[in-house]
């Protein structure tokens, strides 16, 4: 409820995104860290231009259906890789990201797709990426 009055205070115009996270406990702030949460969000505010922010390494750390279940909702995108564990935002398909996830997400069209991947391997990423588009 905290996180619905929170957003529901925003006073801006432009859109606000919130992001898939996940939690290894001694948070000071999360937003959300399960479909459940994030649909109970989504189905009490009001403010209509809120949407997600679907984070691959997050998911795959704490790993829900967000594709499934709150699709139209996702129209940002933090692509990265990783091996389950940490999040050190590894080159695309060094990790456990299943590539076909990352089509699956570049064919709903999202607003933006951001790599968050470091700089050394970012050549590669992107050639994956640009095969799906």
């Amino acid at each position: 409820d905290n996180t619905v009055d929170f957003i529901e205070k925003i006073n801006i115009s432009s859109k606000v995104f919130i992001e898939n996270t996940y939690t290894k406990g001694g948070d000071i702030c999360n937003i959300g860290t399960t479909v459940d949460e994030f649909e109970y969000i989504f189905n009490n505010i009001t403010r209509k231009n809120t949407e997600l922010c679907y984070d691959t390494g997050h998911n795959l750390i704490n790993s829900d259906k967000y594709i499934y279940n709150l699709r139209e909702k996702i129209n940002l995108v933090h692509l990265s890789d990783n091996n389950g564990i940490n999040d050190s935002h590894d080159s695309i398909g060094t990790g456990k990201l299943d590539l076909e996830e990352v089509r699956e997400l570049i064919n709903l069209k999202p607003e933006f797709i951001v790599l968050e991947v470091r700089h050394e391997n970012i050549n590669e990423s992107i050639k994956i990426v640009e095969r799906f588009i």
